[in-house]
């Protein structure tokens, strides 16, 4: 890492990836160079501030905010390329029970406002940005608490401190997978998808398989074999989340009298109709009725 402005070290250092450390190797496999423009006196002249990874152009830009955030990205995004034991996904996660329930979805479409207001509803906030999934499948955080970056919705205030989970735990199992994003005045009515599925849905919020599809595909459908997967476009936050919530409380009862994980059974599946349909609407399953009993593998 290079700059010509060393007043502006101390931001860089507050973008890097968790675990960070300084390090005297003067080998590298990447070099990151951001060139800081000067105060511009004319306002004829555009003065870009510019980022470099190696040889080639990242961003420029006239605002030191949009460099950071850029170099921000492009680490996170280096890093979940390199990475080879851990799984990189694009997410947003709270903890509930114990448990992962991961939020899916383009960037801007309120996931971490999703996750905040599950916060509100019990559950701890988890990661945002990035999670982490390890070889058994288990969520490790990445980064701390929430960053709010979508302001379309009636978000009154941020979780509090006490909501947001250390991150010095040895990961947690998923239970739900949820792939949504905010349309206003929209009912929340789901899809659940299979184990296949919500594999396959995956795969463009995982940086790593555009450059190893073949072990991706191999742990995606481990990971998902198990979880409650819904996809489908959702309202308001504070809606959804109670929705969320009240749903795995059911899962959760149905754990406790000792109901098979995994596929839902027939009576888990009614209770999801059942559920549902009283918050918000209707629930859609795959094809057009409660999924069978065999595991869906890739």
């Amino acid at each position: 890492m290079r700059v010509n402005d060393a007043g502006i070290l101390a931001d860089v250092a507050r973008r890097l990836p968790p675990g960070s450390i300084v390090v005297s190797d003067p080998e590298m496999e990447f070099l990151y160079s951001l060139y800081v423009a000067p105060a511009n006196r004319c306002r004829a002249i555009r003065r870009f501030h510019l980022l470099f990874r190696g040889s080639g152009v990242v961003t420029r830009t006239l605002e030191i905010a949009r460099l950071l955030e850029a170099f921000e990205g492009s680490v996170r995004t280096m890093c979940a390329l390199g990475s080879r034991e851990l799984l990189f996904l694009r997410s947003a996660v709270v903890a509930w029970n114990g448990r992962a329930v991961i939020i899916l979805g383009p960037a801007g479409s309120g996931k971490t406002t999703l996750a905040a207001e599950m916060a509100r509803c019990g559950a701890q906030f988890f990661s945002d940005g990035y999670c982490l999934l390890d070889p058994q499948g288990r969520v490790h955080p990445y980064g701390t608490g929430p960053s709010l970056t979508d302001h379309t919705e009636n978000l009154h205030a941020a979780p509090a401190r006490s909501a947001v989970l250390t991150t010095d735990c040895d990961g947690i199992p998923v239970t739900a997978i949820v792939m949504t994003r905010y349309r206003p005045g929209v009912r929340f009515r789901p899809r659940l998808l299979t184990g296949a599925e919500a594999a396959i849905q995956l795969l463009p919020h995982t940086p790593s398989a555009s450059v190893r599809p073949r072990d991706v595909m191999v742990r995606l459908p481990e990971i998902v074999a198990d979880v409650l997967a819904l996809k489908g476009d959702r309202g308001e936050a504070a809606t959804m989340a109670r929705t969320i919530v009240r749903r795995l409380e059911r899962r959760a009862q149905v754990a406790a009298q000792g109901a098979t994980r995994g596929p839902m059974s027939d009576t888990e599946f009614g209770w999801a109709r059942r559920d549902v349909c009283a918050e918000v609407g209707s629930i859609r399953p795959c094809f057009g009725g409660p999924p069978n009993h065999e595991r869906t593998t890739i």
